[in-house]
């Protein structure tokens, strides 16, 4: 088995999640949250990777928390859009919410960031435009984005910063975290009553207890661009008092920080940093176009590739320590999923660590897909009603005794033990014997009885 990527861990490799994810290791751990690989199990067999983050169990027993979290994950849930990471399932699990998200293997612009200084290579300014125009259509579309009924959700990111813009290896850019920091920022103002958030990215109407709206992730947008123009923040200080006190005085453009920095990118860097909303963009597509319009067309066409390029030569995939681990454990995979593989078992449910059990339900969804077949009866041709109620039969069986035993193997020709069992008629002997027995002793106990009456 490979190293683990983490020492400590709440949920060990090989336990079910969700009822239907497989987890393969812990690869991070922050304030609120845990967070896993896990591989899905679709009918028993591989689906995709996800990444799964469990609410650590000192949040989930407030309960103001745990409601604005459910809530916030899912409206986030409905969001589908390129440059937002997708949301897939939200559920409770071992007295603790968990988010199953897409998993995507890459790093944040922040590590990217890091990744070029310990190079000692320039972050090239159209990388820097590239990546944040991506990060900027998909806030666009999350703040336009309505409810099933209509209505707009008014979604508003609330922790804007290059920790949460993911750049693939493949040249994608995702935003992370969407609608999950709120209720984060809820629980932490009910601990302390203090203003939270990461020092530089916190918009002046946040610092001053204003109502938020789209605007607010558009400066801290800004921020992020300044950071990466400048190579310093645009709000410094010897406090974080110090930090939001200069957050509500305008900044020193980047054009006169680094004399090299493109007047075009300062001068979009500044207007989305403008302390008055109503002077910043009012619409992150705007700032999306305007960063694109300062690319070239043939780079704007090229987008993916330049950035593949570019992660690929700061993380190579044969030095970099992470992605070996990580590629170290899917190669070891297998292992762990066999339990939830076998073909003649439905995936076992181990929601409670080290107590190994079946999941009905999810010995149900195995059998949805292969009663017809242990049957032999031919869908394409037509199945009797008698056959369906056979089927049906079976599967109401199975699910009683799954958590004892697996299913019998089956015989050559396809058809199991257990369903021929079912359609041929019951042997005449052992009723009869049974019948037999249940005559002598009751017999005895009529017996019995006359003979005490007499005496």
């Amino acid at each position: 088995m490979p190293p683990p990527l983490s020492h400590t861990r709440d949920v060990l490799p090989g336990t079910m999640v969700l009822q239907r994810y497989v987890v393969l290791d812990k690869i991070a751990q922050g304030g609120m949250a845990d967070v896993y690989l896990a591989r899905e199990i679709v009918r028993g067999e591989k689906g995709e990777l996800v990444v799964i983050k469990k609410v650590k169990q000192s949040f989930t027993r407030d309960k103001s928390f745990v409601d604005m979290f459910v809530n916030e994950a899912r409206v986030a849930a409905l969001l589908q859009h390129p440059n937002v990471v997708a949301i897939r399932d939200l559920g409770e699990d071992d007295q603790s919410w968990a988010i199953a998200m897409e998993y995507l293997d890459g790093r944040d612009m922040l590590h990217m960031g890091r990744a070029c200084r310990d190079a000692k290579r320039p972050i090239p300014y159209n990388i820097s435009a590239m990546v944040l125009a991506e990060a900027c259509k998909g806030l666009s579309y999350a703040h336009a984005k309505n409810g099933p009924d209509g209505t707009p959700l008014h979604l508003v990111h609330r922790d804007m910063s290059p920790e949460n813009i993911l750049i693939t290896f493949d040249g994608r850019v995702k935003v992370v975290d969407f609608g999950i920091a709120k209720a984060k920022d809820n629980a932490y103002q009910t601990k302390t009553g203090q203003i939270k958030g990461k020092l530089g990215y916190v918009s002046p109407e946040a610092i001053l207890g204003k109502e938020l709206d789209g605007r607010s992730d558009i400066f801290a947008v800004g921020s992020s661009l300044y950071l990466f123009l400048t190579g310093q923040s645009a709000f410094s200080g010897d406090s974080p008092v110090d930090v939001f006190e200069n957050t509500l005085k305008k900044p020193t453009p980047p054009h006169k920080v680094n004399p090299e920095v493109p007047r075009e990118l300062s001068d979009i860097c500044m207007k989305c940093l403008a302390v008055k909303k109503s002077k910043r963009y009012q619409d992150a597509a705007d700032v999306a176009r305007d960063l694109e319009a300062f690319l070239t067309p043939e780079a704007n066409a090229q987008k993916s590739k330049v950035l593949t390029n570019f992660m690929s030569q700061l993380f190579p995939a044969s030095e970099d320590e992470r992605r070996l681990k990580i590629r170290s454990l899917m190669q070891h995979e297998d292992a762990l999923l066999a339990a939830f593989l076998e073909p003649d078992d439905g995936p076992a449910d181990k929601t409670r660590i080290g107590m190994p059990s079946y999941s009905p339900d999810a010995v149900q969804t195995k059998l949805d897909g292969k009663s017809e077949k242990s049957l032999n009866v031919d869908s394409n041709a037509g199945t009797p009603a008698s056959a369906k109620a056979d089927a049906t039969r079976f599967e109401v069986d199975v699910r009683k005794i799954a958590k004892h035993s697996a299913r019998d193997n089956q015989d050559q020709d396809g058809t199991s033990t257990r369903t021929a069992a079912l359609t041929r008629p019951p042997p005449f002997l052992p009723t009869f014997f049974k019948n037999f027995a249940l005559a002598f002793v009751l017999g005895i106990l009529l017996f019995t009885s006359l003979y005490v009456l007499a005496f």
